[in-house]
């Protein structure tokens, strides 16, 4: 039986994050003479991130670690409005402890997990896997990873070359500095895929000669038929619109999408974003949800406005009529999602337009040769592995 092992964000509180990590792994386990797990890896920088108290002291060292030779009355600032903004945070600690324990039961009985990793030296005496693979999420991007490159993403601590070592959709945004630090690790990847073209132009650079590919997230690896077991239940309106948005330095054509799209249909809004924006308009706000009722809200929406990589996603395989506002951070995955769909024009920059209906036929025959071409990259990559091991002969 071929042994595969996941490492990526499954245990953040983001209903994108866990149901990518989710869907890898059914994909997965469909197959023949495998068993999937997750491995377990909660550095205690992340999940200090996500703890109803975080220690405000932690990161604010990091980010200052992170900006070398800055000017030190800037160093100190940063550091400062970095314990400030964390200290905001905790005064809200009861609301923490509720969203924490509803992701955290959510993902604990869809994953199976390995035994619990705090660090490298744990990772090293966790059970080895014939396959690992790394992705999806942002796992590259220091910026996200402590203002440091996690190198356990890479895969440092696997000691053999018996393994075989693969990413699948992986995202990344490595700092010119950084680069010449992980290409070696990078290098004894047996295969690389990444979920957008600036990761895919900016490794090719770095690996010449090494075959690198774009594949969908995760998510879309499954159908909204495949979902329905994922669900849960939720008291929500007949029909409504669904506002999901996430932090972003400039909300106003989010928030000017949304005015316009309520007053043009005149339905109630629910509000699911992690963030307030003040809105003019009347909503019912939803603070505490599970991934089973992000998927629910989704399903059932009338309309959705987002600027949420996995807010479009799933509006997409549920064929919900939306409005994506592309965010100001790392826009280029959504773009190039939305291009390879033929749906740019779902892409707000001023006024929506409700009459404009998505052709779903059109939508869902390209989405499902996008879906079959990345699931033969994984199936090829675990035949590859049942070759070098042996199992199946």
């Amino acid at each position: 039986m071929i042994k595969i092992g996941i490492l990526t964000f499954h245990f953040v509180n983001n209903s994108g994050a866990i149901l990518q990590c989710i869907a890898l792994q059914r994909v997965l386990s469909k197959l023949t003479d495998v068993e999937v797990e997750v491995i377990n890896y909660q550095p205690y920088y992340h999940t200090n991130m996500y703890s109803p108290i975080t220690n405000p002291f932690l990161q604010a060292g990091a980010l200052v670690k992170s900006l070398g030779d800055k000017n030190i009355a800037f160093k100190i600032y940063r550091y400062f409005r970095n314990v400030a903004s964390s200290l905001v945070k905790n005064v809200h600690f009861i609301e923490r402890y509720k969203k924490r324990g509803i992701f955290e039961e959510y993902y604990k009985r869809y994953l199976k997990l390995s035994a619990l990793c705090r660090d490298t030296s744990h990772l090293r005496n966790c059970r080895a896997y014939d396959l690992y693979i790394v992705g999806s999420d942002q796992l590259w991007n220091s910026h996200i990873t402590n203002y440091a490159i996690d190198y356990a993403y890479y895969l440092n601590f696997v000691k053999t070359d018996y393994s075989r070592r693969i990413t699948y959709a992986v995202s990344g945004d490595l700092l010119e500095n950084e680069v010449h630090q992980v290409t070696s690790l990078l290098n004894k990847f047996d295969s690389i895929s990444v979920r957008e073209r600036k990761t895919f132009n900016q490794l090719h650079d770095i690996l010449l000669g090494k075959d690198i590919r774009i594949d969908l997230d995760p998510t879309m690896l499954l159908t909204k038929g495949d979902y329905s077991a994922l669900e849960e239940k939720w008291s929500l309106p007949e029909k409504y619109i669904l506002f999901y948005g996430l932090a972003t330095s400039d909300p106003s054509v989010l928030v000017q999408a949304l005015e316009q799209l309520e007053l043009r249909v005149d339905l109630p809004v629910i509000d699911i974003s992690s963030v307030s924006y003040h809105l003019k308009v009347k909503t019912i706000k939803k603070k505490y949800f599970s991934p089973g009722q992000f998927l629910s809200a989704i399903k059932g929406a009338g309309y959705v406005v987002t600027n949420s990589f996995h807010g479009t996603a799933f509006s997409i395989l549920y064929n919900r009529s939306f409005y994506t506002v592309l965010p100001a951070l790392h826009p280029e995955r959504l773009e190039y999602l939305l291009e390879k769909l033929e749906l740019k024009d779902r892409i707000v920059t001023s006024n929506v337009s409700p009459e404009h209906v998505i052709n779903w036929d059109t939508t869902n025959k390209l989405l499902e040769n996008e879906r079959q071409d990345s699931k033969e990259y994984l199936y090829s990559e675990v035949e590859k592995t049942r070759k070098r091991t042996g199992y199946g002969d």
